[in-house]
């Protein structure tokens, strides 16, 4: 008979008890560290970590008389601070100044569950914020029901330039023994399109629980799902 249960989070399995105990080890080791740490009150040293995000889907462009956009500018707009305690404020831990360098690829924090800061998050490989965020927008807009071409297009100019300015893009985790992570987005989009017309603020937010330890990929995985419903949310508020 194979009978399984689930035990923070954690699946366990009557077969393999090596497996088990292994799993609970573990799982022993990452609470009791955590506890630690609100107890004795100790410190640590932030570093800095780069978390994999998952390349954006693409829809096909709107076939027909659709209108053609463009995306012209986007700017990363975000009001950083040094070393902040409050883990939705967008703080950066390893530096003591900022510099676009610093704050352009800079995702969010990971802390304990005293909410020390363990490390500052980033994109991989260099990627900026803008670039995810210029194809979020993009997406959007062909899921709203517009022709999307690149800027150095012949087509765009006959297309219309649409801009955004980034206010917002943060994930987080809070708790202890059951953990929230969240992410946090919202742009500035501006153009001569419906719903444009003088600027309008495009927010979303996305929260996912889990009972186990923080890693990258918890992290990963909330932005992904949260920039999935910020492309829809996009695409439903443009008539």
């Amino acid at each position: 008979m194979h009978v399984t249960k689930m035990l923070y989070g954690t699946t366990l399995s009557a077969q393999g008890s090596d497996s088990v105990t292994t799993h609970i080890g573990k799982l022993a080791l990452v609470l009791l560290c955590s506890l630690t740490l609100q107890l004795t009150g100790c410190t640590i040293t932030a570093t800095q970590k780069t978390v994999d995000v998952s390349p954006l889907a693409v829809s096909p462009n709107a076939s027909g008389d659709a209108a053609v956009v463009y995306v012209r500018d986007i700017s990363d707009n975000r009001e950083f601070t040094v070393k902040a305690q409050i883990p939705a404020t967008q703080s950066v831990e390893t530096v003591d100044v900022l510099t676009d360098i610093e704050t352009g690829s800079m995702i969010g924090q990971w802390r304990t569950a005293s909410s020390e800061v363990m490390a500052d998050l980033l994109l991989e490989d260099g990627q900026l914020v803008t670039d995810l965020v210029r194809g979020s927008v993009e997406e959007g807009l062909r899921r709203a029901g517009y022709k999307v071409v690149s800027g150095d297009s012949t087509r765009s100019e006959n297309a219309v330039a649409i801009d955004g300015r980034i206010l917002r893009f943060w994930t987080y985790q809070t708790g202890s023994w059951t953990f929230t992570f969240t992410f946090e987005i919202e742009v500035e989009l501006s153009g001569d399109v419906p719903g444009l017309e003088g600027g309008r603020r495009i927010a979303s937010s996305e929260y996912l629980k889990s009972a186990v330890a923080g890693r990258p990929q918890s992290f990963a995985n909330t932005i992904d799902v949260g920039m999935e419903k910020f492309m829809e949310t996009l695409a439903n508020e443009l008539p």
